[in-house]
């Protein structure tokens, strides 16, 4: 593979990676931001940037990948300092993740890396990582993650690239917002989010189908179609999607708002 088709394949996975996690919360709530590493490493998306989907794009269509160094430990020293930080714009009383992608095996070894991804963490940033391709060293993606679940691992770029695979890295990143403060509203009748259904069963009520959403790692709506007694859960909310909120007689639609303890 040449370098120009691997660096296409790194800007294409990522912009569906985070173009995903925008539509799955609101652009006022969620700050986007971006380091990229080899030898060296420099913010290439700031959070105090403007957070839209358009402008990420942008950003990230407009990266430079260089160099075959990984020194991932100067990318989390940089991510650390220059975006969660309060001079990075980094905010308080919310969620604080990171996703470190890597496709090789840092070469200043593991301790820096494990050390930098401590640091980190102690200040409660909560590290997902991708690893990509044959040269990823497995343990030192998993002394980077926060815990096991938050690892991800394709063997190639091209493995990386269906749709399905950024869908599931979103949801998890998301999944971090949720609490147990949750805020069931607005119901709105005779409507329904489409297209967008993580589950479904059968319930009793609208109020089973609204705890089988607070359950749910992934559920940030649902429809409960009074007739069937189908509940629908949703990854998104009516605001994401507006052209996916359709008429449908007989169901409620309602939403789940996590408040930070």
């Amino acid at each position: 593979m040449n370098t120009f088709n691997m660096t296409m394949k790194k800007a294409f996975f990522l912009l569906q990676l985070q173009i995903m996690f925008m539509n799955m919360t609101s652009a006022a709530e969620t700050h986007v931001g971006v380091v990229s590493f080899s030898s060296s490493a420099r913010t290439e998306i700031p959070f105090t940037s403007r957070q839209n989907v358009d402008v990420i794009k942008s950003s990230v269509l407009k990266m430079s990948y260089h160099g075959m160094t990984t020194r991932m430990d100067l990318g989390l020293n940089k991510t650390h300092v220059k975006l969660f930080s309060t001079k990075g714009g980094m905010r308080r009383n919310v969620p604080h993740v990171l996703l470190a992608i890597t496709d090789g095996k840092s070469d200043h070894g593991n301790l820096n890396t494990k050390q930098q991804s401590q640091y980190l963490k102690d200040d409660g940033i909560v590290i997902f990582a991708l690893g990509i391709g044959p040269q990823v060293h497995s343990g030192e993606l998993k002394a980077l993650a926060s815990e096991e679940s938050h690892m991800f691992r394709f063997t190639s770029f091209s493995q990386m690239l269906p749709a399905d695979s950024a869908l599931g890295i979103a949801l998890a990143l998301c999944s971090v917002a949720r609490t147990s403060n949750a805020i069931i509203f607005p119901v709105v009748t005779q409507r329904s989010l489409m297209q967008h259904t993580v589950a479904s069963r059968t319930t009793t009520d609208d109020l089973e189908c609204a705890f089988m959403c607070i359950k749910h790692n992934s559920c940030y709506s649902f429809n409960f179609h009074t007739p069937s007694r189908l509940c629908e859960l949703s990854y998104a909310k009516k605001a994401d999607f507006p052209g996916d909120f359709s008429f449908v007689r007989g169901s409620v639609y309602s939403e789940l708002e996590f408040v930070q303890p």
